[in-house]
């Protein structure tokens, strides 16, 4: 085995648990960035129609009413 080898099966073993959180977290990224674009039957029926009262209505100042069946908070 070369020297080059060693030093990197070493800091390999030495960080395995660092390199698999990376490659986790990267994979989770990877599969949300695939379904930004898919629209739940919850997020069409519910959320969606909230979100464009909200708009309609001013945005944050819209907080002062009741829209929907989410609390204020």
């Amino acid at each position: 085995m070369f020297k080059i080898e060693k030093k990197l099966t070493d800091w390999i073993s030495e960080h395995a648990s660092l390199l698999f959180f990376a490659v986790v977290t990267l994979l989770a990224f990877y599969i949300r960035y695939i379904g930004r674009t898919v629209t739940s039957p919850d997020m069409s029926d519910f959320l969606l129609p909230w979100y464009y009262g909200m708009k309609e209505a001013g945005g944050l100042s819209a907080l002062s009413v009741q829209m929907g069946d989410y609390n204020v908070l």
